[in-house]
């Protein structure tokens, strides 16, 4: 199941800038299919100060402590909590 959320305030956007949204939700999605084991996963979209903000996340098992220092360091926004 994916839950969707996405803000009430938000209009429609540059066609670029759906694509690149749509190709990023689409690559997490298939991550988390492939390597999370998460059964659900939620979506949200919404607006902030200096532009638009995408998260994705899910329960599944994370992602491997030395692997996470990797991603850290080649500058990706990639959030553990």
């Amino acid at each position: 199941m994916i839950a969707i959320e996405i803000a009430e305030n938000l209009r429609r956007l540059p066609k670029d800038v759906e694509l690149a949204i749509f190709r990023l939700v689409q690559e997490r999605l298939t991550n988390i299919h492939r390597h999370s084991g998460s059964t659900t996963a939620s979506i949200r979209v919404f607006l902030k100060v200096a532009g638009i903000r995408v998260e994705v996340t899910d329960h599944g098992k994370g992602i491997p402590l030395e692997r996470l220092s990797d991603i850290e360091i080649e500058g990706s926004d990639v959030r553990i909590r």
